[in-house]
C-alpha cells in the first residue's frame, strides 16, 4: 500500500491564476499612476505587494551561498552592517597625526593631517609647484620626525608626486636644485598620469573614479608615504564639470578615504579665481583671494571640502607669501614670507635661474595684521584691509 502524506499546501491552479491576474491588474494601475506622476501610489502598492517569507528567503540565501563563484560574490551577500557606533568606542584612541603645519610657538597651526585633503592655491607662475616640491623633498628625507621646509614643518615618511603638467625629468631636475644632493629614495613620481576621476558613462552628469585609480592607490599604499601631492588638481578630473558640487565632494572624499587607509595627507595644487588674479599683488592679492574662497578656482565646494587652504601670491621679483586662509585644526591667518633661494642659483652658476624658495619670515595672525595695517573683526574673525602697508612691505611687494 502506498503511504499517503498530508500536503499542507496542495496545488491550487485556479487560485494561482486569480492571484496572477490581480498582480497584473495592480501593475497596470500603478503604471497609469506613474504616468500621472503619482509616485506615492506606486511606492505604496509596491510595499504592499511584498509579502516577506522568512523560510523562502533563508532557502534562497543558502542557495546563493552555495552557488557563489568567488569571494567577492560571497561578500556581496552579507547584510548591511549597522552604520552607527557608540561614540565612547572612539574614546582614548589617538587622533590622526599632523602632516603639514607651522610651528605653533610662532603663531602657526596645523593645515593638513592624515586622511585630510588641503589645497595650495594661487595664480599661475607664482611658484606653487616649487613650493610643493620643497615640501615633497623634505618629507622624503630619512627618519620619521618633522622636517623644516620653507617655513613649514612636514612629517617625514615619503612623498608621491602626481604631476600632470611637468614631465618626470623636469621634476627630478627641479627637485635636485632644491635638495642640493642626491634625491631621497622615498620620493616617488607617477610618470604620465591618467586622470583620477572621469565622467560616469552609465550616469550622465556624474563622475566616478577612473580605471587607473585602484592600481595607482594600491601602489601608493605599498610605499607608505606621509604626503601625496596632486599638481594641478584641475588636470586630475577629465570630462566632468569641475564646478559641480557633487563631483568635487566625491573627489575630495575619495582622496580622503585613500589617505585614511594608507596613512597620508593629500595636498592638491590649484589655480585661484580669475578675480583674485587681477589687479593686485602681495598682501592685497591675498586679501582678494580670501574673498569667497578666491584662492581656489571653480566651485566654492573646493573651499568647503578641503580641510585646509593655503593661498600663495608673488610680486614676480623674487618674493612670495603663503597664507593659511582656512584650517579645521587651528587658527588661520598666519603667513610665511618667502624669497628666492640664491644658494641654488650659486650651485647652478646661473644667476637668472629661479630654483626654489627659502623662508624669509613667519608671521602669526596678529603680527601679520600689525605688519600690514589690518585689523581683526572680533565678531567673525575675518581680517579686512584696514590701512596702508609699512614701507618695508611697499618696497618688497609693490
Amino acid at each position: 500500500m502506498t503511504e499517503r502524506r498530508f500536503d499542507p499546501d496542495p496545488p491550487d491552479p485556479e487560485g494561482d491564476a486569480e492571484r496572477a491576474a490581480k498582480r497584473r491588474d495592480a501593475l497596470e494601475a500603478a503604471k497609469d499612476a506613474a504616468r500621472r506622476g503619482e509616485w506615492e501610489h506606486v511606492l505604496r502598492e509596491a510595499e504592499g505587494a511584498r509579502t516577506p517569507d522568512p523560510v523562502a528567503e533563508a532557502a534562497d540565501l543558502a542557495q546563493r551561498i552555495d552557488e557563489a563563484p568567488d569571494l567577492e560574490a560571497l561578500a556581496s551577500l552579507a547584510p548591511d552592517p549597522d552604520p552607527l557606533r557608540p561614540l565612547r568606542s572612539f574614546e582614548g584612541k589617538p587622533r590622526p597625526r599632523r602632516v603639514l603645519w607651522m610651528d605653533p610657538n610662532k603663531g602657526g597651526g596645523t593645515v593638513l593631517r592624515v586622511g585630510d585633503v588641503a589645497a595650495l592655491g594661487g595664480a599661475g607662475g607664482v611658484g606653487k609647484s616649487f613650493a610643493s616640491l620643497a615640501l615633497a623633498v623634505k618629507a622624503s628625507g630619512p627618519g620619521n620626525g618633522p622636517a623644516h621646509a620653507i617655513g613649514f614643518e612636514v612629517r617625514r615618511g615619503g612623498t608621491v608626486l602626481i604631476s600632470f603638467e611637468d614631465d618626470p625629468e623636469t621634476v627630478a631636475w627641479r627637485a635636485g636644485l632644491i635638495a642640493g644632493q642626491p634625491l631621497p629614495d622615498r620620493l616617488h613620481v607617477l610618470p604620465d598620469p591618467e586622470p583620477l576621476m572621469t565622467a560616469d558613462p552609465d550616469r550622465p552628469g556624474e563622475a566616478r573614479e577612473s580605471p587607473a585609480w585602484p592600481g595607482l592607490f594600491t601602489a601608493i599604499r605599498a610605499r607608505s608615504p606621509s604626503l601625496v601631492i596632486v599638481d594641478p588638481v584641475s588636470a586630475a578630473l577629465a570630462g566632468v564639470n569641475q564646478s559641480d558640487g557633487g563631483t568635487v565632494r566625491r573627489f575630495i572624499r575619495a582622496l580622503g578615504r585613500e589617505g585614511t587607509a594608507g596613512g597620508w595627507g593629500t595636498l592638491i595644487v590649484a589655480h585661484s579665481t580669475k578675480g583674485a588674479r587681477i589687479g593686485k599683488t602681495g598682501p592685497g592679492r591675498l586679501e582678494a583671494m580670501r574673498e569667497q574662497g578666491g584662492a581656489l578656482a571653480g566651485s566654492g565646494q573646493w573651499w568647503d571640502a578641503c580641510r585646509g587652504v593655503l593661498a600663495m601670491a608673488s610680486n614676480g621679483k623674487g618674493h612670495a607669501l603663503i597664507q593659511c586662509q582656512k584650517s579645521n585644526h587651528g587658527p588661520p591667518g598666519w603667513v610665511i614670507a618667502l624669497e628666492a633661494d640664491t644658494r641654488t642659483r650659486e650651485r647652478t652658476g646661473k644667476p637668472d635661474l629661479f630654483a626654489g624658495w627659502k623662508r624669509r619670515r613667519r608671521y602669526s595672525p596678529e603680527a601679520w595684521a600689525a605688519e600690514t595695517g589690518q585689523h581683526a573683526d572680533q565678531n567673525s574673525g575675518q581680517r579686512r584691509n584696514g590701512g596702508a602697508m609699512t614701507p618695508e612691505q611697499l618696497r618688497t611687494f609693490s
